[in-house]
């Protein structure tokens, strides 16, 4: 029920050199967020030029109509596992941990985020980087997404509605049927059940996170304990790959996934020994589908094309 509006000023530059993974991480996060601290109005993203210093700056302001904050919440907001509505994040689950590693990855790609937020009516989270300016060029044409060639049974472990919902329709356009549970310990019943090819499992859930799930599946004494598990996470960070890797995770994957990334994924599974039902050894796909294309297709053109029409002109 809520309008989701993108307004980019008409003077930016048509391209511009950025982190397009790493961008679009923390929009991501902060387009998240205003949704899910929004009961009614609408979420925006603002991009825009200005100047601050000596410095030309892009920036992303994203608005929403929510519960806003007060200045207590706000000193302590970007605080690993801070969150700052304890009600909604009972509600929705999380830890705080977004912001935290939004803000830096904003840092680290030489820019910043600052909020500002009024209780009752909204709030304006503002993320600046450095605008550098590129000559445009001509790009060849996307190539076609790859399929997988035979379709994986796939259980996704994900706590956030809108992030099940996306990767419902990632996985239903590639012809990849998929079960969803909601946390890690629907997930490890889940894989003690029936037998899977792959789970996605995102790393920060309620009730049992990702780390504490896949460790659970792989002390099991049964043939699910190698069920290949990958990892879903918006964390970045090195140490969180390190982590999920010692937990006896078999990849990670950073979100939002697009449909070339999925695509990529998927293959490389259907390519690593699997075997059917019975057992027998499945034929890997034909040769180049493991490898991702080159152009990374923009996330947004990519829902809107996912969605029906019905939906996607809402």
């Amino acid at each position: 029920g809520l309008a989701l509006r993108v307004e980019i000023a008409p003077e930016l530059p048509e391209v511009v050199s950025l982190d397009p993974t790493r961008v679009r991480q923390v929009l991501f996060n902060l387009l998240s967020n205003g949704i899910k601290f929004s009961d009614a109005g609408s979420v925006s993203l603002q991009v825009r030029a200005a100047e601050r210093g000596s410095e030309p700056q892009l920036e992303f302001e994203v608005i929403d109509t929510g519960i806003g904050m007060d200045d207590a919440t706000m000193a302590r907001l970007f605080q690993r596992f801070t969150q700052g509505d304890d009600s909604r994040a009972r509600r929705h689950g999380g830890t705080g941990l977004g912001l935290e590693i939004s803000r830096n990855l904003a840092r680290l790609m030489g820019g910043d985020i600052t909020v500002r937020s009024t209780p009752g009516v909204g709030s304006r989270f503002c993320f600046r980087l450095p605008l550098r300016r590129l000559e445009p060029e001509a790009l060849p044409p996307a190539e076609p997404d790859a399929l997988p060639v035979r379709a994986m049974q796939v259980l996704v472990a994900e706590d956030h509605p809108v992030n099940r919902k996306y990767m419902a329709a990632l996985l239903e356009r590639l012809g990849q049927p998929a079960r969803f549970v909601e946390n890690g310990w629907e997930a490890v019943q889940a894989v003690q059940e029936r037998r899977y090819d792959l789970v996605l499992m995102d790393v920060h859930m309620p009730v049992m996170d990702g780390i504490a799930a896949t460790e659970a599946i792989r002390a099991l004494r049964t043939p699910a304990a190698r069920t290949p598990i990958v990892a879903l996470t918006a964390d970045a960070f090195a140490e969180t790959r390190e982590r999920c890797l010692r937990a006896g995770m078999d990849d990670v994957v950073t979100k939002p996934l697009s449909v070339s990334d999925l695509t990529a994924l998927v293959a490389h599974w259907c390519a690593a020994g699997a075997t059917d039902a019975h057992g027998n050894p499945v034929p890997a796909p034909a040769e180049g589908l493991d490898e991702p294309p080159l152009l990374d297709r923009q996330v947004l053109g990519e829902v809107l094309g996912l969605m029906p029409r019905d939906e996607a002109g809402a």
